[in-house]
């Protein structure tokens, strides 16, 4: 395994579940212009809403990255599947 497939991994994973971590730089905007339009929304309201989203987008990642592992197509310049 190269480093470029483990470091795509990473980035699948993180940017599938950075929707809904509370290190988000707008964890904290969002609920309150949610809370224009619903004045009891909160922040678990919000995650809650935004959770039904990272599967999908995991679930499409992966199988991009299954159609470049499968086809043993570069990841970028210079940057294999495997190991040379």
């Amino acid at each position: 395994m190269s480093p470029a497939l483990s470091q795509a991994a990473f980035r699948i994973g993180d940017s599938a579940t950075g929707i809904i971590t509370p290190m988000n730089p707008y964890v904290f905007l969002t609920p309150a212009l949610l809370r224009q339009y619903e004045p009891e929304a909160r922040l678990g309201t919000l995650i809650s809403r935004l959770s039904i989203f990272v599967v999908p987008f995991l679930t499409v990642w992966l199988a991009i990255l299954s159609v470049f592992y499968g086809f043993d197509l570069p990841l970028g310049p210079g940057a294999h599947i495997g190991l040379e």
